[in-house]
């Protein structure tokens, strides 16, 4: 009987224990709906995402939420350039200084051209991962690092669409 009494005790200690740090890790996440295909196949309309609010060590490849300026709509995209890269399309292909795209959603995907443009200090440039239905970097122009709201983690739902991202 003590055994039942002791088990009963540390599960409820225990889940105490993971419920408390699921609150102070939540405080410094969000979701969000996913609105549109922009970037399709990444991330789906109706996917609810985990958001890490802000960061500040930004790389290529990551996926950020923003705002632009003067909007209150919410962006999901993927940095492609940092502050200083030169970003182009050349025969339908991404080129980060020079380079193609080496892997990941944008590296087999053809791009319309765009002329080669340098990344200002404190922007970044943002593609999505479906070009042809993403408004993005290619429109709207670089991102100030501070729009940036925060990296999206994870899909938490649909649960068969669950993953880190």
């Amino acid at each position: 009987m003590e055994m039942r009494k002791f088990r009963g005790t540390f599960l409820l200690g225990l889940w105490s224990a993971v419920v408390l740090i699921a609150l102070i890790a939540l405080r410094n996440y969000d979701w969000y709906p996913a609105v549109g295909t922009s970037m399709s196949p990444t991330i789906q309309p109706g996917d609810v995402l985990l958001v890490q609010n802000g960061h500040e060590d930004w790389k290529r490849g990551e996926l950020v939420l923003f705002q632009t300026d003067g909007e209150e709509t919410l962006f999901i995209k993927r940095i492609v350039g940092l502050p200083g890269d030169r970003i182009e399309a050349v025969q339908g292909r991404l080129r980060v200084n020079g380079q193609p795209w080496p892997e990941g959603p944008l590296a087999g995907i053809s791009i319309p051209d765009f002329p080669a443009q340098r990344v200002p200090p404190g922007m970044l440039f943002v593609l999505g991962d479906n070009p042809p239905e993403s408004e993005d970097s290619r429109s709207f122009g670089p991102i100030s690092e501070e729009a940036v709201k925060g990296n999206v983690r994870a899909i938490l739902y649909p649960f068969s669409r669950m993953k880190g991202l």
